[in-house]
């Protein structure tokens, strides 16, 4: 994240923070799919995240997020190196990804509500780093390991925007799910790309 948005949303944070309610928010979401033949690949994702909205009017908040996430992709392959007694046993890519956002989140139903939708939508820096490794057997001997075979880190400018929907158990505190895409500015058609669902919980100070 640049030191200029940063200045800016530490400004407007101290600013509003000062008189106005805040909510806090933490998520965690987790994702399985296993492919193939025989079920033998195996996709994972685990997901992170926190959020203060400060609420400059009844119904409308100024959002902060951060979220991690972590994408681990396990195929396994049986290729054997020609002239050796080596053989590639399969490949593992590893995508870490870092979200910061800043937005305008918006409540669909009254303050008193027991059950609260809300969207947020705004800005949103990723910086996301994958890595490749391979992974070998020597038949001669049973020995087995792996090497990088790659990697790259990369940082986007995006559009976030998410759906949620709170059960309030008391009058500050509540149980949530929530929904979230990330895509490049203005290609609304690539919004359903990268959908996140996750639960958490929420609570006004």
């Amino acid at each position: 994240m640049s030191k200029k948005l940063i200045l800016i949303i530490t400004t407007l944070f101290f600013s509003t923070n000062s008189f106005a309610l805040m909510e806090m928010g933490v998520d965690y979401g987790y994702s399985k799919r296993l492919y193939g033949t025989n079920k033998e690949n195996k996709q994972t994702e685990t997901t992170y995240s926190a959020s203060a909205a400060v609420y400059f009017f009844t119904l409308t908040a100024l959002e902060f997020s951060f979220s991690q996430s972590e994408q681990i992709i396990n195929e396994v392959n049986n290729i054997e190196i020609e002239n050796s007694t080596i053989s590639i046993t399969g490949v593992r890519t590893v995508v870490d990804s870092k979200m910061y956002g800043v937005g305008i989140k918006q409540s669909l139903a009254p303050r008193k509500a027991r059950l609260r939708p809300a969207i947020s939508i705004g800005y949103a820096r990723q910086v996301v780093e994958d890595k490749t490794f391979i992974n070998f057997a020597d038949s001669s001997n049973g020995a087995a390991g792996s090497i990088q075979d790659g990697e790259s880190k990369n940082t986007y400018d995006s559009v976030m925007a998410s759906f949620s929907l709170q059960f309030f158990l008391t009058k500050r505190f509540a149980i949530k799910s929530s929904v979230r895409t990330i895509f490049p500015a203005f290609e609304f058609d690539q919004a359903t790309d990268d959908l996140k669902y996750t639960v958490g919980l929420s609570w006004f100070l």
